[in-house]
């Protein structure tokens, strides 16, 4: 029995190692420039790509802009549409999260000392823009 009980656990584990080690992409077009940590992203088409269970890479499809952060997996909503979800204060963009547009996942950015500067003084507006793979 105890034999049994280590295999099933060893087997759950070798099962979800390659769901884990998965590059999650999905692309879009962002039609107002964004800061992502501490760099500000110029509006254009980006390809956004989570390896693993928390890096995000974020390039630019026509031009050289790339950044990368570390983003909190989290358990989606129910829709199985990949997005981006930008917190906006007046003209400040913000990435707060990617949605991968499959099984719930997602993908929620840290909030970042600049945003807490925007959101001490602005009220805070949501953007959400249709993402594709």
């Amino acid at each position: 029995m105890k034999t049994a009980k280590i295999l099933a656990i060893v087997s759950f584990f070798v099962l979800l190692a390659p769901a884990v080690a998965q590059v999650r992409v999905v692309k879009g077009k962002v039609p107002f420039d964004f800061v992502v940590g501490t760099k500000t992203m110029p509006a254009g088409e980006y390809t956004f790509a989570i390896n693993g269970a928390s890096a995000l890479r974020i390039t630019q499809m026509n031009g050289s802009e790339i950044a990368g952060i570390a983003a909190l997996p989290t358990a989606g909503n129910d829709n199985d549409e990949p997005l981006l979800v930008f917190h906006r204060y007046g003209t400040h963009a913000f990435l707060a999260e990617v949605r991968v547009g499959e099984m719930g996942v997602s993908h929620r950015l840290y909030v970042s000392a600049s945003e807490l500067e925007y959101a001490k003084a602005m009220k805070q507006d949501t953007t959400t823009i249709l993402a594709y793979k």
